[in-house]
């Protein structure tokens, strides 16, 4: 079976399900984007209180993952519709996994690019003192460090990019999400990371956009600009990470040495 991911498929699945489901997505964005704002917003805290601010953030962040994954695995697998109810218990139980590969993932890629950033710096310096280079050639080469970091970062993003559809739908143990991503997206690399870029340089340029009109317009309408492109932006990654997730599966071989791909789990499993 051929594994050429398609990443046009990826984007029109993307989008009919944002389409399809546009009422609650943007419900559950503007809940959760409103529940962070509301935390954010709050004078300073004691220590205390600013660690119960950030697990209330993640929780709102979490929930919210989950949820749009359920919907985008709905709408896009095929399978039984879940009501709001069976919604909800589906993400409370899947949240603590969630969160915990989430966690690992992003402690990993900070690590992997403040320790590449070092050893760039020094592998730089090292060979523009040993030969002697000008000024201008310093330059060039410190300006490299941004990019030879980005390397092993993009890496990272990719071979991980579908952990959270993993981690909600399927239920591994542990951080076995991390590996079953990287198994899903083995012989697609290229192609996922493309898809990475594709979305990503949009979506950066119109957040720079609107944050900007956002500072510039100040008080009340400054909040509720960033508060609208949250909740119309935050669906469209989830919703990328699980088409792709769920288009990667069509490409896994149909006789795998380990056994059949586990299922996605239908809602009577996740709400048990």
């Amino acid at each position: 079976m051929s594994r050429s991911l398609s990443i046009g498929a990826v984007l029109r699945r993307t989008f009919g399900i944002y389409a399809a489901e546009a009422p609650m997505l943007l419900t559950a964005a503007f809940l959760a984007a409103g529940a962070i704002a509301v935390v954010q917003a709050l004078p300073e805290r004691s220590i205390v209180l600013a660690i119960a601010a950030i697990l209330i953030d993640l929780l709102a962040l979490g929930l919210f993952v989950c949820v749009v994954v359920l919907v985008a695995a709905d709408v896009g697998g095929g399978g039984t519709r879940r009501n709001t109810g069976e919604m909800l218990r589906g993400a409370w139980s899947a949240l603590g996994g969630l969160l915990l590969v989430g966690f690992v993932a992003g402690v990993a890629i900070t690590l992997v690019t403040s320790i590449g950033s070092m050893i760039a710096f020094a592998a730089i310096l090292g060979i523009l003192l040993g030969s002697g280079a000008g000024v201008g050639a310093a330059i060039i080469g410190l300006l490299l460090i941004p990019a030879l970091v980005l390397i092993p970062e993009l890496s990272l993003l990719t071979v991980w990019s579908v952990f959270a559809a993993v981690a909600v739908l399927e239920r591994p143990r542990g951080l076995q999400a991390l590996g079953r991503s990287r198994e899903l997206v083995h012989g697609n690399g290229w192609r996922v990371l493309a898809l990475i870029l594709t979305l990503a340089v949009p979506l950066t340029l119109i957040v720079g956009a609107v944050d900007r009109a956002a500072h510039a317009a100040g008080g009340g309408t400054g909040i509720a600009l960033r508060l609208l492109l949250a909740t119309v932006l935050a669906p469209i990654p989830i919703l990328a990470a699980t088409a792709l997730y769920l288009e990667l599966r069509r490409y896994e071989p149909t006789l795998a040495p380990a056994g059949p791909a586990p299922p996605v789990l239908p809602p009577e499993a996740l709400v048990s």
